[in-house]
């Protein structure tokens, strides 16, 4: 009996579906690393300094804050023809008379408008939220990067 090489065992089911496994998960942190990669490099070529991410969320916040602001004195113009519309229609009701049909079609329309309205602010403010988030993520992400890059430098 002559030996010529040793072969390896085959592996095991078990052995090949943790094999396939770990391969998912390196392949899965490899992609994550390089979605980070990108990101970072859109952060550093975005903003040059971290004041300059605190400046372009504070005018990401005004820009957001007027539109909620011109959505709110729209609110209150809506409520206050609504209000308007219902003096009339109870001087109507008063007077004997029955309310007329254009004043309720139209109170309906505003009503309809109003909340349409008031769900708008609602999506505002939560854009508001999410973008303080988002700009905290930047702030907090590009001080990350700056630290590591500033101990490789003072390393060499």
């Amino acid at each position: 009996l002559r030996f010529i090489r040793e072969v390896p065992r085959a592996k095991t089911k078990a052995e090949l579906e943790a094999l396939a496994e770990q391969q998912a998960v390196e392949e899965k942190a490899r992609a994550a690393a390089e979605k980070q990669k990108q990101q970072d490099d859109m952060l550093l070529h975005r903003f040059g300094s971290y004041e300059e991410i605190s400046q372009a969320r504070e005018r990401k916040m005004s820009e957001l804050k007027g539109k909620v602001s011109i959505l709110q004195g729209n609110l209150n113009g809506i409520r206050k023809k609504i209000e308007n519309l219902q003096i009339k229609a109870a001087n109507m009701e008063r007077e004997g008379k029955g309310v007329a049909d254009f004043i309720l079609e139209k109170m309906k329309i505003l009503r309809k408008s109003e909340a349409e309205t008031q769900a708008t602010i609602a999506l505002r403010k939560q854009e508001i939220e999410e973008e303080t988030r988002k700009y905290h993520e930047f702030a907090e992400r590009y001080k990350q990067i700056k630290s590591v890059a500033k101990k490789a430098v003072s390393a060499d």
